[in-house]
């Protein structure tokens, strides 16, 4: 299947407006409560498990499995996880992990003081 300049230009909206995390401008902390904000589009699913990931040792912790999409934010406590510095949060399909995730944060530390 061969696709053109034209249709490629026609599917970067839909690439481009999709949930989007919006992320952590500073590192958590073990036992913390934090809130976690994303931005929605037309297309996106009406609600997803929303996770956290460590990139370098693929440990993977579900903090709500179905999370409605329109709400937007969610406030949680921190739950106790391996210390780092490579942690994303993961909008993945409530009832397939396996697929890629829907969005993805860039990455930030969690930390236990």
């Amino acid at each position: 299947m061969k696709l053109g300049l034209s249709t490629l230009i026609w599917l970067l909206p839909s690439i481009v407006d999709a949930l989007t995390f919006e992320a952590p401008s500073s590192s958590w902390e073990v036992g913390d409560s934090t809130t976690v904000n994303w931005s929605t589009s037309a297309g996106d699913p009406p609600s997803f498990a929303l996770q956290i990931y460590e990139i370098y040792y693929n440990q993977l912790y579900t903090i709500s499995n179905d999370t409605a999409t329109s709400l937007e934010t969610l406030m949680f406590t921190v739950p106790v996880v391996s210390q780092g510095g490579a942690w994303t949060l993961r909008a993945a399909n409530q009832s397939d992990f396996t697929q890629a995730p829907y969005a993805e944060s860039g990455t930030f530390g969690i930390w236990a003081i």
